[in-house]
């Protein structure tokens, strides 16, 4: 009885491997993979180039947010307080 298991365990096996073959073979699976592999190039550089201007405006922004810090603190990191003393009145 294992020996049937055996003959039917390999005839899976070529059926298996003759699908593959057959379909590595098939002139549609490669323009399908053709298709997708031009496809997957297109949105990579899209994506690239989109990544590429945000980093440039990010960084332009920052550039922008640092001056305009740097230009209104002119004293550095001395913060001028004006204490008023507020007297209290009783009504």
């Amino acid at each position: 009885m294992a020996f049937l298991y055996y003959i039917l365990f390999f005839m899976f096996i070529y059926i298996i491997f003759t699908f593959f073959f057959h379909l590595l073979l098939n002139p549609y699976f490669w323009i399908i993979i053709g298709v997708f592999v031009i496809y997957s190039g297109f949105k990579r550089k899209s994506m690239e180039k989109q990544t590429q201007e945000y980093y440039q405006n990010f960084e332009k922004e920052t550039q922008q947010k640092k001056q305009s810090y740097q230009s209104s603190n002119t004293h550095g990191d001395v913060i001028d307080v004006d204490y008023t003393i507020v007297e209290e009145t009783e009504d």
